[in-house]
């Protein structure tokens, strides 16, 4: 069934290393329907010489969606001329195919305003044919985007009528598919209990329909709660039952990933040797199918690896191979990730000054497609760095910015005058917690700075007696 290239986010790892209360997310970004392999991709090609009309339009879709993993700029290309050939020809269902396909090569490489552009004019031709599907497809992705930005409100309005639009058609894979993203979402928002029901009732539906490759999905997805919720040993168990599924099914990428995952559990049991054995399979697997977003992300952990072990030139290395990855797919989030991950690693270095710099320009690209968890991630890092040099009044600066953007993600409104009453709050929340440490962080340090003023007062004082 075609879905209309829906959007998934089936893992959610990594955590930061040398105790810094970080994790960093790295959502690993797949198409449900994208079922063409890459070896059918000349066959596909030679054949658009012999087609015309409305078949060629659907071979130009399909061409786009076939490559849009390794050659962003070629699917852009495929998808334009599709559209082109579709308005000629009237063929609107077509033509909002390619639009949407035009959304997601955008998607892709963190362009996220042209991705909503493209999302909601095929959601608009979509809708005047009629087609739920479509629409229910084009919100489901507009939903995503709005996930990764940190509009979570708006994220769940959509992702709930795409929802409905499922239950309405009596979709039964598209209800599951809309159940894991609303399960993704409580996930971000640290609802740990709800995203494990949707998640749960996610798998239950593709199981009754036995589709493994979902399956696979969805346990990675449990497997991920249980890695938050510190349960390591589970998340293991969940990962190699979904690897074994991937292996029996023949899925390459899904193997890769169920690998990448248990590398990444066992950096969180702090267990690198073991995590670099995974994740060296991984690599092998990625490069058999040619994943080059799953190279980026696999590079990226054995980089974290390298750092568990001290190793801090070896992971800055891999940042470094990641980083080439994620510029040759021109995937926006991936770079400002990785130069986040530089910027870490430098600090620890005490290379200060270098690491402000990787830190600032992670945190241009991060605002300029509006990804504000990679913000708040580099005010963090940008307070950590300051206050190591003791200048706490910047530190100060990116922590009140922190805390800013925090409260309206989570729809809190806790003004910044109050964060000295803040800092005794006790709340679980890994979030909260985060921000409660580095304002007591950077309370002790202007506490500090108080008390030295007041010691430079009372000696002058002295002198003039």
């Amino acid at each position: 069934m075609d879905l209309g290239t829906r959007h998934t986010k089936p893992m959610i790892y990594g955590k930061s290393i040398y105790g810094q209360l970080l994790f960093l997310v790295l959502a690993l970004l797949f198409l449900s329907s994208h079922d063409v392999l890459a070896s059918d991709v000349p066959q596909m090609k030679a054949k658009l010489q012999y087609v015309n009309g409305i078949e060629k339009v659907d071979l130009l879709n399909e061409l786009s969606s076939a490559v849009w993993d390794n050659d962003r700029e070629e699917a852009f290309g495929f998808a334009e001329l599709a559209a082109g050939e579709a308005e000629k020809l009237g063929y609107e269902n077509g033509r909002a195919k390619a639009i949407k396909n035009m959304g997601v090569v955008k998607y892709l490489t963190g362009d996220y305003e042209n991705a909503i552009a493209y999302y909601q004019q095929a959601f608009s031709i979509y809708s005047s044919l009629g087609d739920k599907t479509g629409m229910g497809a084009c919100n489901h992705n507009l939903a995503l985007i709005y996930q990764l930005q940190g509009d979570y409100q708006k994220a769940m309005e959509l992702y709930k009528k795409s929802l409905e639009i499922d239950m309405e058609l009596g979709d039964e894979e598209g209800v599951a598919m809309s159940y894991h993203n609303i399960g993704d979402l409580y996930y971000y928002l640290a609802n740990y209990p709800l995203a494990l029901d949707y998640f749960q009732n996610a798998l239950d539906i593709f199981t009754r329909l036995d589709n493994k490759s979902k399956m696979s999905e969805l346990i990675v997805n449990i497997a991920a709660v249980y890695e938050i919720n510190g349960d390591i040993g589970q998340a293991i168990y969940r990962n190699q039952d979904a690897l074994k599924i991937a292996s029996e099914t023949g899925n390459k990428w899904m193997e890769g990933m169920c690998l990448c995952n248990l590398g990444s559990n066992y950096i969180g049991l702090n267990e690198p040797d073991e995590a670099l054995d995974y994740l060296i399979r991984a690599i092998l697997v990625r490069e058999e199918v040619d994943d080059k977003k799953g190279m980026l992300e696999v590079l990226q952990l054995i980089g974290k690896a390298f750092e568990q072990k001290d190793l801090v030139d070896k992971a800055i290395d891999y940042y470094f191979q990641s980083l080439k990855y994620s510029e040759e797919l021109d995937d926006k989030r991936n770079i400002a990730e990785t130069f986040t991950l530089i910027g870490i690693n430098l600090a620890f270095k005490k290379r200060y000054s270098d690491a402000v710099q990787y830190f600032m320009q992670s945190l241009e690209i991060a605002e300029e497609i509006g990804a504000r968890a990679e913000i708040m991630e580099n005010y963090h890092q940008l307070a950590m760095v300051w206050s190591s040099k003791n200048n706490y009044d910047s530190a100060s600066y990116y922590i009140q910015k922190y805390a800013i953007l925090f409260d309206s993600i989570s729809g809190k409104n806790v003004p910044v005058e109050e964060l000295k009453r803040q800092v005794l709050r006790s709340d679980k929340n890994p979030f909260e917690t985060k921000i409660r440490n580095y304002r007591i962080v950077i309370l002790i340090g202007s506490i500090l700075v108080f008390v030295l003023a007041v010691l430079v007062v009372v000696l002058l004082r002295k002198k003039e007696l």
